[in-house]
């Protein structure tokens, strides 16, 4: 593995966090977000047998969407993947990421490259971000360290 992808637990049980976050390897393979603008899809669930070393294991991944806000769609993806670029840009400049991450919509809508008047778009943002909050995942498996 490179440096940037190696996650490393230290002696402490402190887990040492790659250099760079480009995304989260689940969210990229596995089912989130919606190609359709107006589904009425609320639950995707992904099976798959795979293996690992001599076993084969059944990974399952969930995705609820809440009824209220909705299923994560095209517009919503694009909103993860500029917080995305964000974190990984405060990551190259500070080696470590605190919470609270700060950004406003204002910024959001910019490096989007949609219009900030309005209100229009900002309402949008402000959605795709409740819509994202409120979607649960359930796994099984899914998650696995090959070192």
């Amino acid at each position: 593995m490179k440096e940037s992808e190696e996650i490393i637990i230290n002696n402490n049980k402190e887990i040492d966090l790659p250099k760079i976050i480009n995304s989260e390897v689940n969210l990229l393979v596995f089912p989130f977000f919606v190609l359709e603008r107006k589904s009425k899809k609320l639950e995707t669930e992904y099976k798959e047998i795979v293996k690992r070393g001599n076993q084969k294991i059944e990974i399952i991944w969930n995705v609820s969407a809440n009824p209220k806000y909705g299923y994560p769609g095209p517009f919503d993806r694009e909103t993860h993947k500029t917080i995305e670029q964000i974190t990984t840009k405060i990551l190259r400049k500070n080696n470590i990421i605190k919470n609270p991450i700060k950004f406003s919509i204002y910024d959001l809508c910019k490096r989007m490259g949609i219009t900030t008047s309005g209100g229009k778009n900002y309402r949008k943002v402000k959605e795709a971000l409740e819509r994202i909050r409120m979607t649960g995942i359930k796994s099984e498996r899914a998650f696995y360290h090959k070192g």
